[in-house]
């Protein structure tokens, strides 16, 4: 009894699924059960140890057949008494959970699976299996009530008043709760935000790594997570970099000094671009002499990455090494803020040059 009610055992018992351990646990509650149920004194004058058990199984087996809800009869037209509603006793509602604990387990592991088996051998995208995994144990767990309920011979006509009056008293109270339940519902349903979309929330970039009943969780650059209200999703302005398509054109801009040769520093920055093995080749990969600006000739330069594989702010560090390192080698340098400074005086400043002796 012991090995079996047990979880801490011998490894190859340890890889044993939490399902069987508790299905064998259930197996061993029913065995007991009849015994504790018609347990009587072996004799009619048993010693006293005897007796201390008899009675104290006695007293469960009573415990055990107390009524929780009691039995409804009626009277026929005959006159017969007819069980109207089988009563609900203790025992029965120790039955009841047990299997419910394992339908519930059940049902989590079929949709887990079914999640595993979809993305694996039907290529559903993460936030589709993830639904259509929801929707799955959402089913599983319901037919589990019903079908207890329905062996309780509980009706489901008894929740109808008490769902009314928790519907009022609950829906002042969770109103925030119910919006952002419906509003994940609906992104779910119009996939306009998925899991493993890149979006933009105010000054928040981040990739989508779930979509909660209530919240939905953005992994930031810096490695933390921020939960946002699903509501906020659907009221609010979002980026979403990957909607339609995850290639995204980026730029930025250098600028070289004065008396630099043009063409020569259109070539370089052309040819950073199109080394860069992770700049989308597909894709214009452009570089424009743009303006003489204040201090310095200003250059754009133009190209496209895939933002679910490579991440802008690493790309773009390289990309300006590697301009900074050929420059310095072909002698182009990149210019700094200039100023010149004029002075206005009524008269002339007076210069003197002292000469320092030796």
């Amino acid at each position: 009894m012991r090995s079996l009610l047990s979880f801490r055992t011998t490894p190859s018992q340890y890889k044993a699924p939490v399902i069987r351990k508790l299905a064998v646990l259930f197996l061993v509650i029913l065995a007991l059960a009849p015994g504790m149920l018609h347990a009587q004194k072996a004799t009619p004058s048993p010693s006293p140890e005897k007796g201390s058990v008899a009675e104290a199984v006695k007293n469960v087996g009573e415990l055990w057949n107390t009524p929780v809800i009691p039995e409804e009869t009626n009277k026929d037209s005959r006159g017969r008494t007819v069980v109207v509603r089988q009563g609900i006793s203790v025992g029965s509602l120790v039955i009841a959970s047990i299997f419910l604990l394992i339908g519930l387990l059940i049902a989590q592991r079929i949709s887990r699976l079914f999640g595993a088996y979809a993305g694996r051998r039907l290529s559903i995208d993460p936030s589709r299996r993830d639904i259509l995994q929801k929707l799955l144990f959402t089913i599983i767990a319901a037919v589990v009530v019903f079908t207890i309920l329905n062996w309780l011979d509980i009706p489901l006509t008894t929740f109808a008043f008490l769902g009314g009056a928790l519907a009022i008293g609950v829906g002042f109270g969770t109103q925030t709760l119910m919006n952002n339940f419906i509003s994940g519902i609906i992104l779910m349903a119009e996939q306009q935000v998925k899991v493993g979309d890149i979006i933009t929330i105010e000054t928040n970039t981040g990739k989508v790594t779930h979509l909660g009943g209530r919240c939905t969780r953005v992994l930031l650059g810096d490695n933390s997570e921020l939960l946002v209200p699903n509501s906020y999703l659907l009221e609010k302005n979002v980026i979403n970099q990957t909607l339609g398509d995850s290639q995204r054109q980026f730029d930025f801009i250098i600028g070289v000094s004065y008396g630099s040769p043009i063409q020569k520093v259109l070539e370089l920055l052309q040819g950073v671009l199109e080394a860069h093995p992770k700049i989308l080749k597909s894709k214009p990969r452009q570089v424009f002499f743009e303006q003489f600006g204040p201090s310095s000739l200003n250059f754009h330069l133009y190209y496209s990455l895939d933002v679910r594989a490579s991440d802008n702010r690493a790309v773009g560090s390289e990309l300006r090494l590697s301009i900074d390192t050929l420059c310095k080698e072909q002698g182009i340098e990149i210019a700094s803020p200039q100023r010149d400074i004029f002075l206005h005086a009524p008269t002339p400043i007076a210069v003197r040059l002292d000469q320092q002796k030796g």
